[in-house]
């Protein structure tokens, strides 16, 4: 089941397929999450750059960080403004780490 759903992700990226990568992220397995999070990083677009935002208020310290590790991939530079705040009530000193080296890549305004 876990490779199946690996596979399903690993697909859904060389598809470009935005929507079957977000469906995937909401998995209950926090690695095949994960690697669906990181797959819209690469995968990038609009859909995946508002999901990506929205999970940065996760409970999860692990979904936190892919999803900084994501956005800083994507260098949206719309998406910015709201990794900055993410990172001015970020507690967790991993995240911290993962949200400025994704400001450090996003593209200036």
């Amino acid at each position: 089941m876990f490779g199946n759903k690996m596979n399903q992700v690993e697909k859904a990226i060389k598809k470009n397929h935005t929507s079957a990568l977000i469906e995937l992220c909401n998995n209950k397995d926090q690695e095949v999450s994960i690697a669906a999070i990181a797959g819209l990083g690469s995968v990038g677009g609009d859909d995946a750059a508002n999901y990506l935002i929205s999970r940065l208020q996760s409970t999860e310290p692990n979904v936190r960080i892919a999803v900084a590790h994501a956005l800083g991939e994507l260098g949206d530079m719309h998406t910015k403004a709201f990794v900055a705040a993410q990172l001015n009530k970020e507690e967790d000193p991993d995240v911290r780490k993962a949200l400025s080296n994704a400001m450090s890549e996003i593209r200036s305004y």
